[in-house]
């Protein structure tokens, strides 16, 4: 094998790992950890831990959703669609 073939493979071998990167700090930072959790997916072993311990793990985004769906908040948006109308104290409309 060539030096030409082998610098072309070792760049194409970078690029690829490049993109793995990319792609694992971007799926990181939506389930809310910091990116640099993905650098840990380049040390030998401490992979493998990473991968079950964040696949098992309670997400941040995930525990902001549900604390979200636990306390509703009222709607937005003009006053007087959020409040209900004044009773009319006389008994007629």
């Amino acid at each position: 094998m060539g030096a030409g073939m082998l610098g072309t493979l070792m760049l194409i071998y970078a690029g690829f790992t490049a993109l793995a990167v990319a792609a694992a700090v971007s799926i990181v930072r939506k389930a809310g950890y910091s990116g640099w959790w993905a650098a840990a997916g380049l040390i030998p072993l401490v992979n493998v831990v990473m991968l079950f311990a964040f696949a098992f793990a309670d997400w941040p985004v995930l525990r902001d959703v549900r604390r979200k769906q636990a306390s509703p908040v009222a709607p937005q948006g003009h006053p007087s669609f959020v409040t209900p109308p004044a009773q009319n104290p006389y008994g007629f409309s």
